[in-house]
């Protein structure tokens, strides 16, 4: 891998930017794409199963090319033939140097950046799966084997694992969580704006590796999160505590006409309702002589039944615990993420309600 640089590119944002238009990254992917892959035939500009694998020269041409989940077990023989096609290329584009990459202004609308001054957090969602006896635990390869036929029928290994995104909050916005005069014992409530958005767009199933579709305002059922001051020594410390429901039914199911699916081969599928029902906890540490929070940490844990998302056999029948827990980003998750839901909704992901 010493000769490979990784990246990696989501084909929602890339469509994003192929539709907001003068972005050169977009050129660059349609070198990549093979024959096929046309708006005509999907109505995208990218498409695909997704995980797909392509190695190019730093000219943007295409070197190999794979469809299908990014397992690692892929790579070798892609690396490969990769390596064949770049030894063949004329030496003159394989000599340092040869490639020049120019200085670019990204559109912002399609490949956006943090509010400056704001707050970046890290989020992952689990799904997770309950024993017999009570007790809660990730979902593993051997469950997946075990019940494949009647819970997991279409689930991978990636399907359980945690599911990353990131949320953003504007500077003004994270200030107003702080009280004026905080003291030991004080009770109030997140404001409106954080709480929303956390809820919205973020208390999400993330299990079946499809845009976010978020919580509209009227599917909130119920919302309480306090912040309780814990201490005001030498950081100011907050505990979060909540709880959230939130139900969307049948008639919103966005690939249903009439109440059913159209699976296609004559088979069907009643549109379907989605529902969480969670506790929220968490502990905030904000330092008054670094005039930032150290500490942002947010756990929600409750019972997740149904779906309205993409992945529609990921669905498990009837309610099954899921985890999301969010935390500061690190630098890199700073740099090189955005909110999933921001992929053609930047104004509605902003919005107060």
């Amino acid at each position: 891998m010493e000769k490979f640089v990784v990246a990696a590119v989501s084909l929602h944002r890339l469509n994003t930017a192929a539709e907001q238009g003068g972005d050169p990254q977009v050129q660059f992917m349609r070198n990549l794409w093979p024959e096929g892959y046309a708006r005509e035939k999907t109505g995208e500009l990218f498409c695909g199963t997704g995980g797909w694998i392509a190695v190019a020269s730093p000219a943007g041409k295409r070197l190999a090319w794979r469809e299908g989940y990014a397992d690692p077990g892929y790579l070798p023989p892609i690396l490969d033939e990769a390596m064949k096609a770049w030894n063949e290329l004329p030496e003159a584009e394989r000599r340092p140097g040869a490639t020049k990459v120019e200085e670019v202004d990204l559109n912002p609308q399609s490949f956006p950046r943090p509010p400056k001054g704001g707050l970046v957090l890290a989020s992952y969602v689990r799904a997770l799966r309950r024993a017999p006896g009570g007790e809660v635990s990730r979902v593993r390869e051997e469950d997946l084997i075990r019940d494949r036929a009647t819970t997991y029928p279409h689930w991978t290994l990636d399907n359980t694992k945690a599911k990353m995104d990131v949320a953003w909050f504007t500077e003004g916005e994270w200030k107003a969580l702080l009280p004026e005069s905080p003291k030991k014992g004080d009770r109030f409530p997140m404001i409106e704006v954080v709480r929303r958005r956390l809820i919205r767009h973020h208390f999400v199933d993330l299990t079946p590796n499809n845009p976010v579709r978020s919580w509209d305002p009227e599917d909130i059922k119920e919302e309480s999160i306090d912040l309780i001051v814990d201490d005001v020594a030498s950081v100011v410390r907050l505990r979060v505590e909540g709880r959230v429901r939130m139900e969307s039914g049948p008639e919103k199911d966005p690939f249903a006409r009439n109440g059913v699916i159209d699976l296609g081969e004559g088979k069907t599928l009643k549109a379907r309702s989605k529902s969480f029902d969670a506790n929220v906890f968490g502990t905030f540490e904000y330092d008054p002589k670094k005039e930032a929070f150290t500490r942002f940490d947010i756990l929600v844990f409750g019972n997740w039944a149904g779906s309205q998302e993409e992945g529609i056999f990921l669905e498990r029948s009837g309610s099954n615990p899921l985890g999301v827990a969010l935390t500061l980003a690190d630098p890199w998750e700073r740099e090189i993420l955005w909110p999933s839901v921001i992929d053609g909704n930047w104004t509605k992901y902003f919005a107060a309600k």
